[in-house]
């Protein structure tokens, strides 16, 4: 419990496998399933990192990671769609 606490504040999102927040967490689930605190630290956890995501303006990767990304191809009518060639 208190190692999953460790990697949190640690941010230890993107560490080598056995090394990050995920696996510690999902290790010690495995050993105390019963166990409400590694829920509310997994709640916490996810606050941090959309917390972190929102604070670097990338909520991209975050988005995409969880398959809720929406990605939008040139529509024609939105104003991201503008080029301009300028010739001189």
């Amino acid at each position: 419990m208190d190692e999953a606490r460790d990697y949190m504040r640690r941010r230890a999102w993107d560490a080598p496998p056995g090394h990050n927040f995920k696996d510690v967490t999902d290790a010690a689930v495995g050993r105390w399933p019963q166990n409400t605190a590694l829920t509310d630290i997994r709640r916490e956890a996810a606050e941090l990192v959309v917390h972190d995501a929102l604070a670097r303006f990338d909520a991209y990767p975050l988005f995409n990671e969880l398959g809720d990304a929406i990605v939008t191809g040139p529509t024609g009518n939105n104003l991201r769609d503008l080029r301009i060639l300028l010739a001189g």
